[in-house]
């Protein structure tokens, strides 16, 4: 059985930093990894993103 979900709260960075979000996804039946990354500064802005799927 899955773990319960949780309410995660985002923090900004610093002023002039940068944050670095990644979150991963496996799915063993068919044998893919996906993977995905968000940069925000400190305003919550998205400096850049972006999504993979690996085998």
């Amino acid at each position: 059985m899955a773990d319960p979900i949780k309410t995660v709260l985002w923090h900004p960075p610093e002023l002039g930093l940068l944050k670095l979000k990644v979150d991963v996804a496996v799915d063993w039946n068919i044998e893919y990894v996906g993977v995905g990354v968000v940069i925000r500064d400190a305003s919550g802005n998205v400096a850049s993103a972006l999504t993979s799927k690996l085998k």
